[in-house]
């Protein structure tokens, strides 16, 4: 297992991309903290992480809310130890709030593949980036766009 017993947090964890993410940490042997704002969500993701043998810290939380971040990534190191991975699953979302879409025609429309692309289709990159195999890995930056870089 490539994340035996590290802690990782991933935050918008409660669907889509952070979810699985999440998911394939824990499938890794990651004990993960999770936070979002949908609580049923992060629970039900809870029980999942949990049923593949890792621990896992549940916080929901609102990021922008002043102090948030400290409250999640605290309660997160008191319950499985210091943070090695940090998954900020959020930008998305907000660029379509910013463009006046959905997410869902966002990615579509952004995506030559005329399809979104599917949240395990990104999670083993996080799996591969928070292991030992990228261990020589620094100051990159590695886009799983679906082509949208390529066609310019």
């Amino acid at each position: 297992m490539k994340l035996q017993d590290r802690a990782a947090l991933v935050t918008g964890a409660s669907k889509g991309i952070g979810r699985a993410i999440a998911l394939a940490f824990a499938d890794e042997g990651a004990h993960v903290g999770i936070t979002g704002r949908a609580l049923d969500e992060l629970e039900s993701l809870r029980e999942e992480i949990m049923a593949r043998g890792v621990r896992c810290a549940l916080l929901p939380a609102d990021l922008a809310e002043p102090g948030a971040v400290d409250r999640v990534h605290g309660h997160v190191v008191q319950e499985l130890g210091p943070v090695r991975t940090l998954v900020n699953d959020l930008r998305i979302a907000y660029d379509a709030r910013r463009l006046g879409k959905t997410v869902e025609e966002l990615e579509v429309t952004l995506t030559p593949l005329g399809r979104r692309l599917e949240p395990e289709e990104v999670a083993p990159l996080a799996v591969y980036l928070a292991s030992d195999d990228a261990r020589a890995m620094t100051g990159q930056t590695i886009n799983i766009d679906g082509g949208v870089l390529m066609t310019g």
